[in-house]
């Protein structure tokens, strides 16, 4: 299966609702395969990139 991609960088985003709209659709997808809600998504290295 394909998944659209996205550019940019994310860093600044706190919140899972302003990721780009095909991000956002990826995860969604994930969840759907899962069977189960995605807790986390780390955006970058640091620990401190990461949404709840």
């Amino acid at each position: 299966e394909t998944c659209v991609g996205w550019c940019g960088a994310l860093a600044g985003v706190s919140d899972r609702d302003h990721l780009p709209k095909a991000a956002r659709d990826y995860l969604a997808k994930i969840e759907a395969s899962v069977g189960a809600p995605i807790g986390m998504v780390g955006i970058g290295p640091e620990r401190s990139a990461t949404l709840l």
